[in-house]
């Protein structure tokens, strides 16, 4: 790209500017070496905190708004439900951001610098009843359904469709969490989640994860481990 200080009524009069002339005599003009267009460059800007990508955001605010104050509203609002519940409960979390086109659990966890067994995902179920059950498993495993049924007394369970799930749970496809569901559903985890100090799962956005022990998911919500991965 080239920053022109000085005024063009057309592009034909850019592609036309001399910017330098052969030995012989020649003139080597703009539209010679390069291509002219008119439009505006996509800025890209990297953020990084402590070595790790992070986001930034530009907030403006009127002249006479305290400064404080706008940040205290503009933190409230980049919080998930996710996050409230746990403020509201007074438990310590981790959270994280990562590029929200990204809905792959693996591809999640490697974002996150973390094993995948590590990390969760959220599936929603219905019941052979008409109940619905929630099961977090690791993003590199699948549910394995009949273990899934028998882990909640039921006949048989079976995944909800996706376009039921904003409706059922007020959570999208990639961003569905445990926690801040519009009705609270009995929830399990794979009991590997033990083995960890820490777990890792959806923030209930796409693009933002928690990370807190499984004691204080158990202390936001009933969750009971139990075997329910396809071996």
């Amino acid at each position: 790209s080239v920053r022109l200080a000085a005024k063009y009524s057309s592009l034909n009069e850019l592609r036309n500017t001399v910017i330098a002339t052969t030995p012989n005599g020649g003139k080597i003009k703009v539209m010679d070496v390069a291509e002219v267009e008119d439009g505006v460059a996509e800025q890209k800007l990297i953020n990084r905190i402590d070595g790790k990508d992070a986001i930034g955001i530009s907030i403006q605010k009127q002249n006479d708004a305290n400064a404080v104050l706008v940040a205290d509203m503009a933190k409230k609002e980049l919080k998930t439900n996710v996050m409230r519940v746990l403020d509201s409960k007074k438990l310590a979390y981790n959270h994280y951001a990562y590029d929200n086109s990204t809905v792959n659990g693996v591809e999640v966890a490697r974002l996150l610098g973390q094993d995948p067994e590590r990390v969760f995902k959220t599936l929603v179920t219905r019941g052979k009843s008409g109940g619905f059950f929630v099961f977090m498993v690791p993003v590199a495993e699948e549910l394995d359904l009949k273990k899934a049924a028998r882990a909640c007394g039921e006949k048989a369970v079976e995944m909800l469709p996706q376009k039921e799930l904003l409706p059922r749970t007020g959570y999208v496809h990639g961003g569905c969490s445990p926690i801040g569901m519009k009705k609270q559903f009995t929830t399990y985890i794979h009991q590997t989640a033990a083995d960890y100090d820490t777990i890792f799962f959806s923030a209930g956005r796409v693009g933002a994860q928690v990370e807190l022990p499984l004691s204080a998911l158990q202390q936001a919500l009933p969750v009971t481990p139990a075997d329910i991965i396809k071996a």
